[in-house]
């Protein structure tokens, strides 16, 4: 665990309070962070009497500062939550929904001891109808969590009970927003939007528990349409979502009782060949470059959790300001919030699906690096890439299943990342085709880094420790070339440096030193590439984590480590050179 002084709690905040899911909005919320009752025991103790008597302060997990709690959990304990839940008069009506937007890994739920339901894996959303338990306007509920982290096959990102380096402290038990919400007899579960771009349509598709009738305000124009069934709208207007133009169309839908706000973008993505003969990227029929940074998603005081929702804006407009417009979410899912604001500011998202699997061999993910791309082996030796367990790839497959359908209609994400690195590698010829088909709005970089077998749609390549070049597509000629990973130059900022062993790629000793490298790795090296095909860079990273000293920003993001003009100066001479080939 991170090793930190002592903070002061108050546990009669309820923090990232505010209105948790901007793509359904109903007046019906009442969140249930705060204080919780806590106990952590032994599983071997789980059927002895036992008393819930510490505080947490929800939503962080335990390991994090911000919960008051500071507990590294084992694999072999067992966390017991405890609230007593008090609603408003008139709030539960006939249907009482209870939302967990994560909880890490695996949980049941009980309400007045009543087992209303499991859930496995961190990194989906679930939630439970309760209003069948709950009688008054009060009940007791109770959550029990285990978290195996990196001992098992379920997926963990970069979780370690030994963290080191690139890996970071785990996170257990709930550490996304708990809250409910409480509807009429028919009601709206979902909305889902599709741009068919050439045409200038709007193919929208609204779930509801029971087939009935719509009426849908699109800004100021109104459709009708059936629930349960897509419908293909013409638009008054038809104005695409960009980075420089983050367009969203306002919504408001009526079924039955049931009134929600909602929102969509118009955009697409493709890969075209651009007037100097390479296949690069296009948003909306107008070429595009990547300059992204990788963003490890993790905050100081609360691991995987931001202290604030405010944070995440706070990031995406400080990466704008740098003239960045891509963020790469490494290995792990954020609250619907962060997507919003991507929505809103304009920034493009690449979104990494969560390794899982059992122990990885060096031959799969740490060989192919250091042999500049030139070794692998094959994905179907399970084995290898810690593959080798039949249960462990279908939670898997399902689980990158349910991220795609709860992330669907926000325009900025436009890249999935499948595997990274060969972690939990497995098929990517049939998970490709899979994922792709399930969601064809979206392009897929199905093996970043190496391992690479040509199921892709980028020929993906990260690069720590050589010159940079174009490396030759052995599969395809139309394939763009991607630097979906470098940098991770190092400064280390002692006043603001929470680890215990600094971590870096490169390391230097002053803000100048590492800024004037910056500074040459992109002109000589980098951005000489853009006229020999190259489609997009993710700079690794965003902001220090933990040991790790690789970030732009500290690990506080109270410091910049780079001189700021020099890095608004290379995104400028970017879009200078992708002026020319436009």
């Amino acid at each position: 665990m991170i090793k930190l002084k002592k903070i002061n709690i108050d546990y009669s905040s309820v923090p990232l309070n505010e209105y948790p899911r901007p793509q359904l909005v109903r007046d019906s919320y009442l969140s249930l962070n705060g204080e919780w009752e806590i106990g952590i025991i032994n599983a071997k103790d789980k059927d002895k009497p036992f008393k819930c008597d510490e505080k947490c302060l929800v939503p962080f997990s335990v390991e994090s500062p911000l919960s008051g709690v500071n507990h590294l959990l084992r694999p072999d304990e067992i966390i017991v939550y405890h609230k007593h839940v008090i609603m408003p008069d008139g709030f539960k009506k006939d249907h009482l929904f209870l939302h967990f937007d994560g909880v890490d890994q695996i949980c049941d739920v009980y309400i007045d001891n009543h087992k209303v339901g499991s859930h496995i894996g961190g990194y989906t959303r679930f939630s439970f109808d309760i209003a069948k338990y709950v009688i008054l306007n009060s009940f007791d509920l109770s959550v029990v969590v285990v978290d195996y982290t990196d001992t098992k096959f379920l997926s963990r990102g970069k979780q370690c009970l030994r963290r080191k380096g690139i890996f970071y402290t785990s996170t257990s038990g709930i550490y996304k927003p708990v809250w409910l919400e409480s509807t009429n007899e028919y009601y709206i579960k979902e909305v889902r939007y599709t741009t068919l771009f050439k045409e200038q349509l709007l193919r929208m598709y609204v779930s509801s528990n029971f087939d009935g009738v719509c009426k849908v305000k699109i800004n100021n124009q109104e459709i009708i349409m059936n629930s349960n069934q897509e419908t293909v709208i013409k638009l008054n207007v038809f104005h695409p979502w960009s980075p420089n133009d983050p367009y969203l169309y306002n919504v408001s839908i009526d079924f039955f009782d049931d009134h929600v706000k909602s929102y969509f973008g118009l955009r697409e993505v493709k890969i075209k060949e651009s007037k100097d003969g390479y296949p690069r990227l296009y948003l909306n029929n107008k070429l595009i470059f990547i300059k992204g940074i990788l963003d490890q998603g993790y905050y100081y005081l609360g691991g995987l959790t931001p202290a604030s929702n405010m944070d995440y804006l706070a990031d995406i407009n400080n990466l704008k300001e740098l003239g960045f417009n891509t963020i790469r979410k490494h290995i792990k899912t954020e609250s619907d919030l962060f997507y919003y604001y991507c929505d809103t500011q304009g920034m493009l998202v690449i979104q990494d699906f969560i390794n899982g699997g059992e122990k990885y061999s060096k031959k799969a993910t740490f060989l192919p690096g250091l042999f500049n791309t030139n070794y692998k082996v094959k994905d179907d030796k399970y084995k290898v890439y810690g593959r080798d367990n039949a249960e462990g790839q279908t939670l898997w497959i399902n689980e990158c299943k349910e991220i795609q359908k709860e992330l669907y209609s926000h325009p900025s994400i436009i890249i999935y990342t499948i595997f990274n690195e060969g972690w939990g590698q497995f098929d990517s010829k049939f998970n490709y085709e899979r994922f792709k088909d399930n969601d064809p709005s979206r392009l897929y970089d199905t093996t970043s880094g190496w391992n690479d077998f040509g199921y892709s749609d980028f020929n993906s390549i990260h690069n720590y420790f050589f010159k940079h070049k174009i490396y030759k597509d052995k599969y395809h000629k139309n394939r763009p070339y991607f630097l979906s990973e470098y940098g991770g130059y190092g400064l280390l900022i002692k006043d603001h440096f929470y680890g215990t062993k600094p971590f870096c790629y490169k390391t230097f000793k002053n803000s100048d030193k590492l800024s004037k490298n910056y500074e040459i790795l992109h002109k000589e090296e980098v951005l000489p590439l853009i006229q020999n095909g190259l489609m997009g860079m993710v700079y690794t990273e965003l902001s220090d984590v933990e040991d790790e000293i690789n970030g732009l920003y500290t690990f506080d993001r109270k410091v910049l480590k780079i001189n700021k003009t020099t890095i608004q100066e290379i995104n400028k001479i970017i879009d200078l050179w992708m002026a020319k080939i436009a």
